[in-house]
């Protein structure tokens, strides 16, 4: 990653951020991130929560999430526009999606959204997007009295059934790891690993339950959550097996679910012992 540099922006100590964000994991990894580029903000768990902040007038830019319960991105941003026409100011919203369809701009255009970023979130991606649109925030900011962050809310695995993953994946992105822990440092890059292990087993207990009451939506969204997870911390095996799960239960029931899952468990199992082995977890 690049020195950051906010050259044509105000310093980023004086730019607080709203994140609308409802996965756990990626809480943290926004909150690292953010960190890490030096910029204050704060987390909030849905949409609904994020309005509330919002009305603080605290913040120079909103990072929101656009598939979340109670109130979606798009609703959250469309709510904020409807009251800025009150003010005549603009506050930036960048949304990120783990969806692995673009965006379709006029539904950016329609409901108020900058600007979009992928999930798996770079961190370099992330830098540009805040110094482009922090330069363009005019929200008259209420002075702050702190900066801290506050959170409210390569080896290749043994012969598995792929389905629908083209390649036997290898377990990691060795290259992609060690871009994170350079850009985290050991320690952040070790305690994101721990918080998506620890949050990875539940997940799949839910996962197993919606297939048992072969509910297509939940083996989806479980499965989509998964799949963001993995993808930004390198587990390239885990992220292509769930990513093809999520998006095969897209369309209604998937009729090999049972072993689709059994094979991410079993590639689970294998990634964790090769993290341990190579990366000390």
């Amino acid at each position: 990653m690049q020195e950051k540099d906010n050259t044509g922006t105000s310093s980023p100590d004086n730019m607080r951020i709203l994140v609308a964000e409802d996965n756990e994991f990626y809480q943290k990894v926004i909150q690292h991130q953010l960190k890490t580029l030096g910029y204050s903000a704060d987390v909030t768990g849905n949409g609904r929560s994020a309005l509330k902040n919002w009305r603080t007038g605290k913040y120079a830019l909103l990072l929101t999430d656009i598939h979340m319960p109670k109130m979606s991105g798009h609703e959250l941003a469309n709510r904020i526009r409807k009251a800025e026409q009150r003010t005549g100011h603009h506050i930036p919203i960048i949304g990120f999606t783990a969806s692995c369809q673009e965006p379709r701009e006029q539904d950016c255009m329609e409901t108020g959204i900058d600007a979009f970023i992928k999930k798996p979130i770079d961190m370099d991606d992330l830098q540009q997007a805040l110094k482009k649109w922090l330069s363009k925030s005019d929200v008259p900011l209420r002075e702050q009295k702190d900066n801290n962050l506050h959170l409210q809310v390569g080896r290749e695995g043994g012969k598995l059934e792929t389905h629908g993953v083209e390649d036997a994946p290898i377990l990691v992105d060795s290259t992609h790891i060690k871009k994170l822990i350079e850009q985290l440092g050991q320690d952040g890059f070790n305690d994101l690993l721990s918080a998506l292990l620890k949050d990875t087993r539940p997940r799949l207990n839910e996962l197993r339950e919606a297939i048992e009451h072969n509910d297509s939506k939940a083996i989806h969204d479980y499965a989509h959550a998964l799949a963001s997870g993995f993808g930004f911390m390198g587990l390239n095996a885990l992220y292509r097996h769930t990513r093809a799960l999520s998006e095969a239960s897209r369309s209604g029931p998937v009729d090999d679910a049972h072993d689709r899952v059994a094979t991410i468990e079993t590639v689970y199992t294998q990634t964790v012992s090769l993290l341990r082995m190579d990366y000390n977890t």
